[in-house]
């Protein structure tokens, strides 16, 4: 097999810590049986990791990069993956398989080579449907037609579940876990979409959590990039950026993917919880060697309390 790259963006507190777990589990659980290298990122100025960082870097990655790559959308640090990705791109050869990662999630097994298949891009649904739309009916879906009209691309019917809520929706996919695998360009045609959306006026009627309404343009526009190549577009089995933090939901449904059976996680905060991963483990998953490598190295900092998604 050709060598994988693995990109990761780093900033300063919290990204630091889960940065170095995530490594940690590369060199763990990848490195023994697959070609890899990884290449760190902090693109914006002004928020570089410590050099307590830096000297942990120079011994577990390939290559840092602190350039200040995000100078156009510094307000928006979702911006930063693209940015990074592009310079890859555009500075390294040699990489036929390339993987962009989310920095709060870890590895628990070796990919499979399966999805390291010539001439793909493997995605996961997004988790639940949020901006996205199921159709005509829907009230985002004037903000989908606009979109596919801008890039003058024919609009995708509903075809794809999400991963938790389950609902049919127009292939609209989870940005933190995109591998490219001998698809020449991809993230650099990506960054350029996801500039066009923002320099247009579409925006849809939906604000998040950040109280912007673009703050998941570099995920929505996800969707167009792929669109380009639709013969080459395949899904991640549920193993791979599994959203363990909706694990006991997903029991109540009868659709979890057993702990034991996990390639790669998505955790977001939660790590930082002390009691999430003996709530999202069974007494049999604590004895398992996963669990014993992360309970030594959780809660991350600084730690969070409240109740569990249910």
């Amino acid at each position: 097999m050709q060598k994988l790259a693995i990109l990761i963006i780093i900033e300063p507190g919290l990204l630091e810590l889960q940065a170095r777990l995530l490594i940690d589990s590369i060199h763990r659980y990848l490195m023994p049986k697959l070609d890899v290298d990884v290449f760190t990122f902090s693109p914006r100025k002004g928020r570089k990791p410590t050099d307590k960082t830096i000297k942990y870097l120079n011994q577990h990655v390939k290559a840092h990069h602190n350039e200040d790559l995000n100078q156009s959308y510094d307000f928006f640090p979702l911006a930063n993956g693209l940015f990074a990705s592009k310079f890859f791109e555009q500075q390294y050869s040699g990489y036929d398989h390339v993987l962009l990662t989310d920095t709060d999630t870890v590895f628990l097994e070796c990919l499979p080579e399966n999805v390291i298949e010539n001439k793909t891009v493997f995605v996961s649904p997004a988790d639940n449907k949020g901006v996205g739309s199921k159709g005509p009916e829907d009230v985002n879906d004037s903000f989908w037609v606009d979109m596919f009209n801008l890039f003058e691309l024919p609009l995708p019917e509903p075809s794809i579940e999400t991963t938790v809520r389950t609902e049919t929706i127009r292939p609209y996919h989870n940005s933190g876990f995109v591998l490219v695998n001998n698809i020449p360009g991809f993230f650099t045609q990506w960054f350029f979409d996801f500039e066009k959306l923002m320099e247009s006026e579409i925006r849809p009627d939906f604000v998040g959590r950040d109280g912007t309404n673009f703050g998941f343009f570099e995920q929505l526009v996800l969707s167009i990039t792929t669109a380009r190549h639709p013969e080459k577009v395949r899904y991640f089995p549920k193993a791979i950026n599994y959203p363990v933090p909706f694990h006991p939901f997903l029991q109540k449904k009868g659709e979890e993917t057993p702990l034991g059976d996990l390639v790669h996680i998505h955790y977001h905060k939660w790590f930082q919880h002390p009691g999430f991963l003996d709530h999202v483990t069974s007494d049999e998953e604590k004895q398992s060697e996963q669990y014993k490598w992360l309970k030594e190295r959780l809660p991350l900092q600084p730690e969070i309390d409240g109740p569990f998604k249910c």
